[in-house]
């Protein structure tokens, strides 16, 4: 019989997923109606998914330095909340 990480006998393992796998697993996918922008990005040919993640990853971060505003983060004057 191999060797058993730990002191634990075969029988005695957990079964399914191993726990560096827990630890990384992905979020779940998001859809989205994004007709007109998937097009222009999908011209790009394979990758245009990734591309799309990268532009709204960037936009969140550039949110959150508040580099720019978006509509929610005015009053309803258009003044700055």
């Amino acid at each position: 019989m191999p060797p058993c990480p730990g002191n634990l006998r075969r029988d005695q393992r957990s079964r399914g997923r191993a726990a560096s796998e827990n630890l990384l697993r992905r979020a779940p996918p998001v859809s989205a109606r994004l007709d007109p922008v998937a097009k222009f990005y999908r011209a790009n040919g394979r990758g245009y998914q990734a591309l799309i993640n990268d532009v709204l990853n960037a936009h969140e971060q550039l949110r959150l330095a508040k580099v720019i505003e978006g509509i929610e983060d005015k009053g309803p004057s258009g003044e700055p909340v």
